[in-house]
């Protein structure tokens, strides 16, 4: 297995969030690579081990296999798997005591089915990145230190956290977003998300002198 000092984009339809992320990439003159989802090689010594991977789909599995070579996943695949089911997130949240709206779930066998109270009320999204809340409409010291609390319950990283204000401004945490969909609210904000992202993961992996280094 060969040192790559460039990043890895893990993505198969760059969208226009990701295009974000390449050219903020290409701003601080950090190679990378864009890499499909939907095919991985195992056991190969001529698979690349790059500096990091930065996830961009929905798949845990995809995430899994490049720790299964020892890569530094953002965000990791536990993360991913724990946000794509909404029982997990639930269990994650009611264990650390962030308000959520009531839920029942039935398990029957292997077959699990999850209804959640319906919440009326202003909608709220609320970017955590690195265990800090970098952007909504607008941030206040309760929405910031909720939206952190349900990140980090979660298993932090790069989180869009969904929360609803009742009239009576209770504020209850309905979903928690691992793949970090942000166009409308980075321009809304007026907040530069994708470098913040790049910069999370930047500051967060080997430098890149030190894995040429290692390569050469």
């Amino acid at each position: 297995m060969s040192l790559d000092a460039r990043l890895a984009v893990l993505t198969t339809n760059p969208g226009r969030e990701e295009r974000q992320i390449f050219a903020a990439l290409d701003r601080r003159g950090i190679p990378y690579v864009q890499i499909d989802e939907r095919v991985h090689r195992l056991g190969s010594p001529r698979v690349p081990h790059y500096r990091a991977v930065l996830n961009r789909t929905r798949n845990p599995h995809a995430a899994a296999l490049f720790e299964a070579t020892g890569h530094r996943v953002f965000n990791p695949s536990a993360v991913v798997e724990t946000c794509g089911n909404r029982i997990l997130t639930t269990v994650a949240l009611v264990r650390a005591g962030v308000p959520t709206p009531e839920t029942v779930v039935t398990l029957a066998e292997d077959v699990a089915a999850i209804e959640q109270e319906s919440v009326e009320g202003r909608e709220i999204r609320v970017l955590v990145i690195g265990g800090t809340a970098v952007a909504t409409v607008p941030l206040t010291g309760e929405l910031e230190w909720l939206a952190q609390h349900a990140a980090e319950a979660v298993g932090g990283g790069m989180l869009a956290v969904d929360i609803v204000e009742r009239s009576s401004g209770e504020l209850l945490v309905t979903k928690i977003d691992h793949a970090l969909e942000f166009d409308d609210l980075a321009e809304a904000a007026g907040v530069d998300i994708a470098d913040l992202i790049v910069d999370h993961v930047d500051r967060n992996s080997p430098p890149i002198e030190w894995v040429r280094d290692q390569a050469a």
